[in-house]
């Protein structure tokens, strides 16, 4: 994470790290879409590598994606639903 520049957050606004150990990733991003902006986004604190870090909630990620519409964000919508025990809104 380190190596991450603000120049490359700049140039291609998403940048997804992920270690082998863990099973999920992180998408880093300097840009959203058109649902909500850093300022409206709801965010929980979770523990990394010993950091506590600021990420989207599960319900936030899901109005991101439901907005979004393409076929894998949609998929990515029944998944997070299913794995946080959250229904249709």
């Amino acid at each position: 994470l380190a190596e991450i520049t603000p120049e490359e957050m700049e140039k291609y606004g998403l940048i997804r790290y992920g270690l082998a150990d863990y099973d999920f990733v992180i998408d880093l991003t300097s840009r959203l879409g058109e649902a909500v902006g850093f300022a409206d986004l709801e965010a929980e604190s979770v523990d990394f590598l010993g950091e506590r870090v600021p990420v989207a909630s599960p319900r936030a990620l899901i109005r991101m994606k439901e907005a979004a519409g393409r076929p894998q964000d949609l998929m990515d919508v029944a998944r997070l639903r299913e794995r946080f025990g959250l229904g249709e809104e």
